[in-house]
């Protein structure tokens, strides 16, 4: 139950992380596994980012923002059993992640990274 609480309300508070397509490629972030739902600019499957969502907008879809997206996946996942919360299949490892960062924050300092 720990765990819940810390994933529900992790100190300090998370905040999005916005990192260049060419950037996350240099360093070896694989688009789909390592970020989900990311998919690098070009390549084969470049288009997919080009795709016009008009149709689907004047349909009813509505977007929801970012902070409530991530709170309802946040629910849905403390609502899994503990033994599919414990295998999660996708997602960059928490230490990867630490690293990629690290370099892209140091990039802003004028370190190499």
């Amino acid at each position: 139950m720990a765990a819940a609480l810390e994933l529900a309300r992790p100190n300090p508070p998370p905040r999005p992380t916005w990192i260049p397509s060419d950037f996350l490629t240099h360093h070896k972030v694989a688009a789909f596994t390592d970020m989900p739902a990311w998919l690098p600019e070009g390549g084969e499957m470049g288009g997919l980012h080009l795709t016009r969502v008009d149709r689907a907008l004047k349909a009813g879809l509505q977007i929801s923002p970012l902070r409530k997206t991530t709170r309802d996946t946040l629910a849905w996942h403390l609502a899994r059993p503990a033994a599919e919360r414990e295998k999660l299949k996708a997602g960059i490892d928490s230490e990867r992640e630490r690293e990629v960062l690290t370099a892209w924050h140091a990039k802003d300092r004028g370190t190499p990274g």
